[in-house]
């Protein structure tokens, strides 16, 4: 009985060590595809890990990183892009393609253009009704990104009627859609801002009566 004991201990332990053995070849052949995709996505690559670790919890002796601020660029990039992505299909499902522009520019920063037919009509400084959907949808958007938006009036250089001066026209302006976002999104109170230019900002083409929603990534969220 002894004998045939010690064989069966000595059965089990080589399964095990067999178990064991595959088990091993298993998680480095799984470091080894992460480390190769890892040199194409590294931002998609780290996102597989932390969810990985969230799920099964930290292995011992696992001390999690912060991510770099060159990965957080990119996140904030790709977020950024994604949300102009959206407004531009909201412009053009509003057919407001020739008045409206959405731009991501080299630092990040997002900027949508509304010209001041679409959203005020000639001369105004109210919103104009035929806008309303299109700036709901917009504020929409903006709340769910959770970045800090400024929205800036711009006018033209041309001398106004009476005592109403650009400035005034451009902060006016600046401030009726500031308070329309607002009454659609309360939450925007956060990370929502207005400014008025005046004409001390022209824009290269000449869009110079114009209010801007300048998106900052990073800002508020």
């Amino acid at each position: 009985m002894g004998r045939r004991q010690r064989r069966e201990e000595g059965e089990k332990k080589d399964d095990f060590m067999v178990l064991f053995t595959a088990l091993s070849m298993i998680l480095v052949a799984f470091f080894i595809l992460l480390n190769t995709m890892a040199t194409i996505d590294e931002v998609r690559t780290r996102q597989v890990l932390e969810s990985l670790v969230g799920t099964f919890g930290a292995m011992p002796g696992f001390i999690p990183r912060e991510i770099p601020p060159e990965l957080q660029h990119l996140q904030r990039r790709e977020g950024v892009e994604s949300l102009a992505q959206e407004i531009e299909s909201l412009v053009q499902r509003q057919g407001a393609e020739s008045q409206a522009t959405v731009e991501v520019q080299e630092d990040g920063i997002l900027v949508i253009g509304l010209s001041d037919e679409l959203v005020f009509g000639l001369g105004g400084i109210h919103i104009s009704p035929t806008a309303f959907a299109l700036l709901d949808e917009i504020a929409s958007a903006l709340h769910r990104s959770g970045y800090e938006i400024r929205v800036e009036g711009h006018a033209d250089p041309v001398p106004t009627r009476g005592e109403e001066s650009n400035w005034y026209i451009s902060a006016a302006r600046a401030s009726s859609v500031y308070r329309y976002l607002l009454h659609q999104e309360p939450e925007l109170d956060r990370y929502l801002w207005a400014y008025g230019f005046g004409d001390s900002r022209p824009h290269p083409e000449g869009q110079d009566r114009r209010v801007e929603l300048v998106v900052i990534p990073g800002g508020s969220s």
